[in-house]
């Protein structure tokens, strides 16, 4: 079973992992302390281990497992997420 610290370690330090997820270096930290990861860091981090040829523990991860189950590659879930909202989140407001 894989630890949050060999995680971490795996996929370059709590800074690189902060930049991939989207938050903070102290957010990265707290998941350690936790002992999980929220799922909604599961397919940035799918796509950092991915990219360093590392397997995720999937009970690593808070919530539902399937959402790194169903991740193939970063395209084809962010095109599907951008249909499901309807694209107005791109659109210039202008």
């Amino acid at each position: 079973m894989q630890t949050i610290d060999q995680l971490l370690d795996a996929l370059g330090g709590a800074k690189i992992v902060a930049r991939a997820a989207g938050v903070g270096v102290t957010a990265v930290l707290n998941w350690r302390a936790r002992g999980k990861i929220p799922a909604h860091a599961a397919f940035a981090l799918t796509d950092l281990a991915n990219a360093h040829g590392v397997m995720l523990d999937r009970s690593l991860f808070g919530g539902p497992a399937t959402a790194i189950a169903a991740r193939g590659s970063a395209q084809p879930a962010t095109a599907s997420m951008h249909a499901a909202s309807g694209g107005a989140a791109d659109e210039d407001a202008s």
